[in-house]
């Protein structure tokens, strides 16, 4: 079984792998393809080991790890919001999703708002998870302008 714990530094690299691979599979035929380029594994690996060097009281990381250890997703959040959350595709349809959230919702106090791309189809995941469209923003990527959807992951939630 699949094990949702808090992320260690150690996972940093595994973070990287699975944002990356995330992303394109998730906006591949979404966001332009440099943008996408310019979040390599190097990248993203800085990212997550500063991130999680920090460590940052306010700030909860998670991960999602196959029963080899392996790291398949992880979530982040803080200040009332889930910044992120992400499976490999390969690990999609366990449950493991549910759980992540679940688990920086906990650490946030059972509320949380989250932006998701609206063309992203995992914002049918927050809608089956009882998350109200609360609001909606205009973002530049790469140098094409997306609508952001915001979900309040509150009191109706249920993970």
């Amino acid at each position: 079984m699949a094990l949702v714990r808090r992320a260690v530094l150690a996972d940093a690299a595994g973070i990287a792998a699975a944002h990356v691979a995330s992303w394109e599979s998730t906006y591949g035929d979404i966001l332009p393809e440099a943008f996408l380029a310019a979040r390599s594994e190097s990248v993203r690996l800085a990212f997550w080991t500063d991130i999680l060097a920090e460590n940052e009281p306010a700030v909860f990381v998670f991960v999602a790890c196959l029963e080899d250890g392996s790291v398949c997703g992880f979530a982040s959040g803080g200040a009332g919001e889930l910044y992120s959350l992400y499976l490999l595709d390969s690990a999609q349809g366990r449950g493991l999703g549910r759980r992540l959230a679940e688990a920086v919702l906990e650490a946030l106090g059972g509320r949380a708002l989250v932006w998701v791309l609206e063309e992203n189809p995992a914002r049918g995941f927050y809608e089956h998870l009882g998350g109200m469209r609360v609001a909606e923003k205009q973002v530049d990527m790469g140098g094409e302008i997306f609508t952001e959807v915001a979900y309040d992951l509150g009191a109706r939630c249920r993970v």
